[in-house]
Parts: C-alpha cells; sequence; structure tokens
C-alpha cells in the first residue's frame, strides 16, 4: 500500500485567509529615517506633540486686520487703515490690532493678536503708513488655523498601518525624523520535482524550466519582502528534508512549490510529520489552487503551493500575498458625487476625497480645507479632477476618482467633531472590527446631512436632541474646558488687573463657558484662537497671560465646565456593524486611551 494521503478536509478562502493571518504576523522591529520608511508597516503609534500648523498664521501677503473695519470696503469705496507694523514668516507682532489699523504680513506670519483676517496685497494700497483696502473679508479669511491639521495628541500613524507618501509627509509635519516598522519578512523559495531545470542551463528532454520560484519571488518582492530563491530539490525525501531543515535557519516564511498534493511523489506533507508539525490546512476550496497547504514547523510558516504556475501563483496572491500586504485598489474608481462642490474658475481642479463603497456603487466625499492643510491628503482615498470651464459639479454626478495615494476605498465615515478620541477611536474600529473609518472635520448640520445620505457616524458636542429623533448613542466622553494662565497672572488673579487672554472664536460653545470666568475676572481679549496647544504655546512664551482651552496641565488652570462629546449611529442602518461597534468601544472603556493620551487630563469616563 502506498504511502499517499488524501484530501481529508477541505477548507473556504475565507478561513484560509484567517489562518494565515493569524499565524504570520512581523516581530522583528527597525528604526528608519522617514524617507526610507515608505511601503513599510508602522510598528508603533504616532501621536502628534505639537499642532500642526503651531501657530494661526497668513496663507497670503497682504495686511492682518479686524473683518469689521472693512465690512463696507470696495473699489468704488475703500476702507482705509493705519498700518502699525510689518512681520515676516518669523516674527511674532509683539502690539495689538485695534479698530483702524492693520499690520502688514508674509505668508507663514503668525496672525497678529487683535485680527482675525488677511487681505492680500492685490487688493489694497499703501501710502505714507495708511492703506487703502479694496475689498471685505470674512471671518478668518485667508487664515490657516492652528491645529487645522494635526492637534497635539492626534494618533497621526497607527501601528500595523502601511506607511504612504502621504503619511510621510504627515510625520515630517509633525517633526518625526524616525519611525519605528516592522523590518521586512525574509521568504524562501524552494521549487521541488525531478523535472525541474534552472533557466539559463540547458533543457533536456521531460525537463521543464522552473517558473514558480522566479514568478514567486517577483510578486514578493514588489510587494516589499526580501525574497532568497534557494534552488530546486528532487522528488527525494531525504534531500527535501535537509533542505527546508537548512532553509527554516535563515527565513522567517518559507515557500515550497510542488510537492503539495496526494501522488506518491508529494512528499511535502510527510516532511511535517517527520519535523513533528501538523498542517493548519491541506486543500482549498478553489479552482485552481486546490491542493495547498499551510502549517508551522520549528515556530516557522510554511506555505506549500501547488506545481503548476497558474494555481501556484493564484494560490500565492490570493491566500498569502493580498492578505498581508493589501488589497491593491485599482488605477481609477467610477464613483458618484456625494455633495456639489464648487469649482475654481478657468483651472482644472484637483479635489482630495474620501471614497465611500455603499451597496455595488462608489460615493465621493470631497476633503473639505484650503490648500496648505496636510490633512486634505493624510485623509484621502484618491483625488478627482474638474477640468476648466465648470464651475459647479452637481450632487449625484460620475466622475473617476484617481487614487493617487495607493489607497482603498473606505467603508465607514464619521463625520463632525473630531478630535484625538474620535481619531483613535476611528483607529480601533479599524484595528478590531476590520473596517475602514475616515473621519472628517465639519461643522453639526453639514455633518448630520451627509451622514444620514450615507448611513455614516457622526460625533457632536453637547447633546441637543433636536433632530437627532432617529440617532442612537454609541459612547460619549466629557472634556475639561477652563483658563490656563501664566505664573505671574496666577500670582496676581485675584487683584484688580486686566489678565491679556486669548479667546475662542463667538460662535462656539467654548466661547461659551469663558463667560463664568468673566464674571470673576478682568479680562481683555486680546484675539482668537482655536486650538488649546496654541494657547499653551502663547501664554508659556509670554505673549498671553492666559488662554481659554482644555485642560492640559494641571497647574495654573481654572476650570470653568465640561463640554460632553457624543458618537453617534443611525439607527436605521448597520444595525449589527454599529452594535459591534459600541460593544468594542465600551470593552475598551478608555483604559487604553487614558495611558496613551495623556495629554488629554480632563477626560472623563462616560
Amino acid at each position: 500500500m502506498s504511502d499517499r494521503k488524501v484530501f481529508r478536509k477541505l477548507i473556504s478562502l475565507e478561513e484560509a485567509i484567517r489562518i494565515i493571518r493569524d499565524k504570520i504576523k512581523p516581530s522583528r522591529k527597525v528604526r528608519l529615517n522617514i524617507e526610507e520608511s515608505i511601503d513599510m508597516i508602522s510598528a508603533e503609534n504616532v501621536f502628534s506633540t505639537i499642532d500642526v500648523p503651531a501657530y494661526t498664521r497668513s496663507e497670503v501677503d497682504g495686511y492682518a486686520l479686524r473683518s469689521a473695519d472693512v465690512c463696507r470696503a470696495s473699489e468704488s469705496c475703500p476702507a482705509e487703515l493705519k498700518l502699525i507694523g510689518r512681520i515676516g514668516p518669523d516674527e511674532i507682532f509683539e502690539g495689538n490690532v485695534k479698530e483702524g489699523e492693520c499690520v502688514e504680513v508674509s505668508t507663514g506670519s503668525p496672525l497678529p493678536f487683535g485680527a482675525d483676517s488677511i487681505v492680500p496685497l492685490e487688493f489694497s494700497e499703501e501710502k505714507n503708513e495708511r492703506v487703502r483696502i479694496y475689498r471685505r473679508v470674512n471671518l478668518f479669511e485667508n487664515v490657516l488655523k492652528a491645529g487645522i491639521d494635526f492637534k497635539f495628541g492626534d494618533l497621526v500613524l497607527g501601528e500595523g498601518e502601511r506607511i504612504s507618501e502621504a503619511k510621510i509627509a504627515a510625520l515630517a509635519s509633525i517633526g518625526r525624523r524616525t519611525v519605528a516598522v516592522y523590518d521586512r519578512l525574509r521568504i524562501g523559495i524552494i521549487s521541488t520535482g525531478d523535472e525541474l531545470v534552472s533557466p539559463g542551463k540547458e533543457l533536456r528532454i521531460g525537463r521543464i524550466f522552473d517558473v514558480n520560484s522566479y514568478l514567486i519571488a517577483s510578486h514578493a518582492r514588489k510587494a516589499g519582502f526580501k525574497v532568497e530563491i534557494l534552488g530546486i530539490v528532487r522528488d527525494n525525501y531525504d534531500e527535501l528534508l535537509k533542505a527546508v531543515k537548512s532553509a527554516l535557519e535563515k527565513i522567517d516564511v518559507l515557500i515550497i512549490s510542488g510537492g503539495s498534493s496526494v501522488g506518491t511523489r508529494d512528499l511535502v506533507y510527510r516532511i511535517f510529520r517527520r519535523m513533528g508539525s501538523e498542517l493548519e490546512f491541506h486543500g482549498v476550496l478553489m479552482r485552481p489552487g486546490k491542493p495547498t497547504g499551510f502549517g508551522l514547523i520549528n515556530g516557522k510558516p510554511v506555505l506549500c503551493l501547488p506545481g503548476n504556475p497558474v494555481s501556484s501563483i493564484i494560490s500565492f496572491i490570493n491566500i498569502f500575498l493580498r492578505p498581508l500586504i493589501g488589497e491593491k485598489a485599482p488605477k481609477k474608481i467610477k464613483a458618484e458625487l456625494l455633495r456639489k462642490f464648487f469649482v475654481a474658475k478657468g483651472r482644472r481642479e484637483f479635489v482630495p476625497t474620501v471614497l465611500i463603497k455603499k451597496g455595488d456603487k462608489y460615493l465621493a466625499y470631497p476633503i473639505p480645507g484650503s490648500s496648505g492643510a496636510i490633512s486634505r491628503i493624510h485623509d484621502a482615498d484618491g483625488a478627482f479632477s474638474i477640468p476648466p470651464g465648470h464651475e459647479l459639479i452637481e450632487e449625484g454626478c460620475e466622475l473617476q476618482v484617481d487614487m493617487l495615494f495607493d489607497e482603498g476605498p473606505s467603508d465607514l465615515l464619521i463625520l463632525g467633531e473630531i478630535d484625538p478620541v474620535i481619531r483613535y477611536a476611528a483607529y480601533l474600529i479599524w484595528r478590531r472590527v476590520g473596517i475602514k473609518v475616515r473621519t472628517i472635520r465639519v461643522g453639526r448640520e453639514e455633518a448630520l446631512s451627509e451622514a444620514r445620505k450615507l448611513g455614516s457616524m457622526v460625533a457632536l458636542k453637547s447633546m441637543n436632541k433636536v433632530g437627532l429623533e432617529d440617532w442612537i448613542e454609541v459612547f460619549s466622553y466629557g472634556k475639561v474646558f477652563g483658563l490656563y494662565l501664566s505664573e505671574n497672572a496666577w500670582r496676581g488673579i485675584n487683584r484688580e488687573k486686566m489678565i491679556r487672554v486669548g479667546s475662542w472664536p463667538p460662535w462656539t460653545m467654548e466661547f461659551k463657558l469663558q463667560r463664568k470666568v468673566t464674571r470673576r475676572l478682568k479680562l481683555d481679549y486680546s484675539g482668537y484662537i482655536t486650538s488649546s496647544m496654541e494657547g499653551l504655546r502663547y501664554v508659556d512664551g509670554g505673549y498671553l497671560d492666559g488662554a481659554f482651552m482644555y485642560k492640559i496641565r494641571d497647574k495654573r488652570f481654572v476650570e470653568t465646565g465640561e463640554i460632553k462629546v457624543h458618537l453617534l449611529a443611525p439607527k436605521w442602518e448597520n444595525r449589527d456593524l454599529f452594535q459591534k461597534i459600541e460593544g468594542l468601544l465600551k470593552k475598551e472603556r478608555f483604559d487604553e486611551l487614558k495611558k496613551r493620551l495623556l495629554f488629554l487630563t480632563g477626560l472623563n469616563e462616560p
């Protein structure tokens, strides 16, 4: 009776992929300069230690002023302002812009205190320290707010994420020079068969050139693995056993092509028995590729592929390669525009976008923001372009999305109040549930409107339940808000002294909480801030006596209240998915968040 083994149990492709993912995990870590980390897998969570940009700054060369002073300005009736100073991109104006005044600024200059917008130079005329302004500007027009790309504590790169060009730009923007990555797996390839000959050698009758070693190696190298072709082994048990033992001493993963079936010359499964191991699976419900097997020998993964080249590469790509490196996105994907988009006149416009798969079609959500915002690249799946001659692209318009950033489509959006906790929650959903989540910072009404179309989640401050009858709360948390003071201001807090402070914009919820302190202290609102870290920097740098902000430090902090953030999901769609997400986040109980996001000292459990 011949010593052969038939396939006892065939498993599904999905089960084979699950086993491969569970058994093959990178473990060897190295630290590289960020420019050398392209296409590597991050071995650490990288949190921003600064705001990006660090200061609210001008996006153009022009004049910093109060928008209220030029609200009626026009070509025929210009506003005239007094020029009180000039600063470059690396200077801070030490005065305060008052009514009827302006400061000349360069692109990148910090916004002077008291000013709330910038008029470009081309809409102005200067003469004898007086400046005529020929157009009105809105609040914060031509201004890039501090922290609009990343806030202090934002997760910029998660452990397990593949590092793209956009991720490297994001790391550079927060000042990271190096990053820890998982070293590329070392893959060894053995081809088996008496009939095989290496390319370049004489081909005799009955022999064929070894194709599989080079076909598999080229795909593996393209995917970023370190590859060593270990040569051809004849259909001889002792020779194969010796080759396998030698290979396992120097590689991380061994791939054996041929010998995986059940014929008398198919020896691979016998090697497992001899070395005290068993195959995790041997036989997959797929065509071609049925004889594929996999197991561990001495703790090292060994993938056994069919000898037929088509079967071999189909199995390798679908069972091994794609599960480990991710599906490669098509170059272009046809999608419907989720909301109307106004186009710059006379130019071809490229719009970073999130691509959402919904049913059997794709939806493109344009990411809002200016051309100076790195987050539009960081958060994008791709981009679509609009040729000159268009002023408005209507909702529902079909377009082609170029997958420029080598990212696949997203599964879910979270819209609204995006802070470090929500970003990290999105990461946890991806890591634990296995769906790709994008976060986009937009206002409350836009968040609710667009999320209703998509069936996506929203993150909102407070819990005004008007219009939220169809939403359920997944989780919530509170953030402590108050006034952070300099040492001098803190020592004189009870004296009759005017304190120069940075204020949040008047339409914000944070502004309302400022009033509690306003009744107790004499405050001079010297300018707007839009980020807690921005306020901290101005206070610690001596430019302000205090700043309203979320609690980052315990010292010299006057608490005014708590602002709650709620993550909501629609009742009418994906109930099972959202219940799974709710269970995940409740299970986490913020323990990991509190350990990793130490900057959020004011974070409270729900």
